[in-house]
């Protein structure tokens, strides 16, 4: 039984990190980058990385809290910014 769990918990570890790279993919773009020097893309990859994890967290906390508001993990500016990354205009308010 013990082992039964082990796998399962693996399994889960495995879709968290399968979503991850599905908002760094798809959310990110990062595939899109046109950077002609590795440093110029490490540098992309670490700052993308923070950005989708944050992103894979607030997607996992609005499953549970739906009404929970953007400004908790991303200042006013980051949200913002992802409003015109998707040329949406932000709202006035937190959404």
């Amino acid at each position: 039984m013990a082992q039964a769990c082990e796998l399962i918990d693996w399994y889960r570890a495995r879709w968290e990190i399968e979503l991850f790279f599905l908002v760094l993919k798809e959310g990110c773009r990062v595939e899109r980058l046109q950077l002609g020097e590795i440093d110029k893309l490490q540098t992309a990859l670490a700052l993308y990385m923070v950005i989708a994890w944050r992103i894979n967290r607030l997607m996992r906390l609005g499953r549970s809290l739906p009404e929970l508001p953007a400004d908790l993990l991303f200042e006013a500016d980051e949200w913002k910014a992802a409003f015109v990354l998707n040329k949406k205009p932000p709202p006035k308010q937190v959404p």
